[in-house]
């Protein structure tokens, strides 16, 4: 991680003080995951076409009120429909349970950290260490790994991929280890339909 990660990651755990005795750790840190995910769909809507409601609309909004959660509750769902590619991020995951966040906590955490993170500077590499460490974080408190990107690549280097073969990840995740070997094979100029993945 570079410093403005690091920055924005130490951040990030420190805000999530702001929970303490209210909601669990991994349910705070999946709110700010949220929270970063609708600020970077902002701010890269432009380069990936996203298609997104009205931001600007928490502006406006009373804290104090239950209508912000249901507001943020509904601009995740919102965001869900208008890009399939998200179905389940805001409702499922980031979400989830932020019915148990009582109303002043959330505004508050949700003013601080809107600040934080509409000042860092989002490009895919930030994202993508920034998403990492968090991810790392919350597997960690559950008992499960992590793969970084770099343990990824090596490991794909190191297999021996040739026509006819057959890989397997024998890990229970989202099967980067196979997304990796994939890239690998299209590099190296191999057909994919020769290759078994197994995951």
């Amino acid at each position: 991680m570079n410093d403005m990660d690091k920055n924005l990651y130490r951040l990030t755990l420190q805000l999530n003080d702001d929970f303490k005795g209210v909601i669990d750790y991994e349910d705070g840190l999946l709110l700010d995951l949220g929270l970063f995910t609708i600020v970077w769909l902002d701010k890269t809507k432009e380069n990936y076409g996203w298609i997104l409601p009205d931001i600007d609309r928490f502006k406006n909004i009373d804290g104090m009120s239950i209508d912000f959660l249901q507001e943020l509750t509904r601009l995740g769902q919102e965001i869900e429909q208008m890009n399939p590619e998200f179905k389940g991020i805001f409702s499922e995951l980031c979400f989830y349970r932020i019915g148990r966040i009582p109303s002043k906590t959330c505004w508050s955490h949700f003013q601080k950290y809107i600040r934080i993170v509409s000042m860092a500077e989002i490009n895919g590499d930030i994202t993508g260490a920034f998403l990492q460490g968090v991810l790392e974080m919350l597997l960690k408190k559950e008992g499960e790994q992590f793969t970084p990107d770099s343990i990824r690549s090596l490991m794909a280097c190191l297999v021996n991929i040739q026509d006819g073969a057959s890989l397997a990840d024998p890990f229970l995740g989202v099967g980067s280890n196979l997304i990796e070997a994939h890239k690998r094979i299209l590099k190296a100029g191999l057909n994919p339909n020769n290759i078994q993945l197994y995951g």
